[in-house]
């Protein structure tokens, strides 16, 4: 797909200096690098001022071309049957101030933290309900899905296979489980088919039992916490890629998730244009 028609391609954190980026947002005005609430987790692991001014330095150069979506927690919470859905991910009012605040961060002195925070305008709490909950939690997730297979779709895992009975427990766990992680039990009773597949939460439940299959048929190593962590953010990237162009990483197990996620969706919808699944950008080859 020509990226000239312009694309709005989820940018990883590990992509937010490269020339990849530079390259993309260059190639067309109409070219949108979209950011997460999570693509600010990196720049707080060191010094947030000298991180937050490299990260930002390309998107400053094309700051009107930047996307800031809301809080996932805010984005897990939005009605899928809404005829905006993806629209309204979209924080308008931080999107528009982001050329302003993306000028100001090479100003900002050490003790503005504060600033350098709203300046990212990624604020919102990415520690969320969704996010980063206890490691111990996930362990005990990977377990229970682990839980659904038999040896024999075990088996069929192993040789690439989905059967329709597998299919539909995913989906039935996916559903079930975003549920729960919502706290909203009746959530889904109005909901139909494409409704749910379209919902957030129950794609980043399904982003995790993929997640779940890989450890299943890697022999169910021990899992340390960090892993756990970086799985689950590694699933939100990929999660809202499916809803723009895509996503740009320089992470091949995230890449890799990203392209099992888009096709147990198609799989599951038949390639209905009631899926919400737009074309994905691929890095250029170089």
């Amino acid at each position: 797909m020509s990226q000239g028609k312009g694309m709005q391609v989820v940018i990883d954190s590990n992509r937010l200096r490269s020339e990849e980026l530079r390259d993309f947002l260059a190639a067309s005005p109409s070219n949108h690098a979209v950011l997460i609430d999570f693509a600010s987790i990196e720049a707080y692991k060191t010094n947030p001022l000298i991180t937050i001014q490299k990260s930002m330095a390309v998107l400053g150069e094309f700051s009107p071309q930047v996307l800031v979506l809301k809080g996932t927690g805010r984005i897990a919470r939005l009605d899928s049957r809404e005829p905006d859905y993806v629209q309204e991910m979209i924080w308008d009012e931080y999107t528009r101030t982001f050329p302003l605040h993306a000028a100001s961060i090479p100003f900002i002195s050490l003790n503005e933290t504060n600033m350098v925070e709203s300046s990212l305008m990624l604020h919102e709490k990415a520690l969320d309900i969704l996010a980063l909950q206890s490691p111990e939690k996930f362990r005990e997730f990977h377990e229970i899905f682990a839980a659904l297979y038999s040896k024999d779709d075990i088996r069929n895992l192993r040789k690439g296979i989905l059967t329709q009975e597998m299919l539909g427990t995913l989906l039935e766990t996916a559903v079930v489980g975003a549920a729960y992680l919502l706290e909203e039990e009746c959530r889904f009773h109005t909901h139909d088919y494409f409704d749910v597949l379209n919902d957030f939460a129950v794609r980043q439940v399904l982003a995790r039992l993929l997640l779940n299959q890989r450890w299943i048929l890697d022999g169910r190593p021990a899992l340390d916490d960090e892993r756990l962590l970086n799985d689950q953010v590694d699933s939100i990237f990929v999660t809202y890629a499916t809803y723009f162009n895509g996503m740009m990483t320089g992470d091949q197990g995230s890449s890799r998730l990203h392209g099992e996620l888009r096709s147990l969706l198609s799989t599951f919808s038949k390639n209905d244009e009631a899926l919400i699944l737009p074309p994905a950008y691929q890095t250029p080859s170089r």
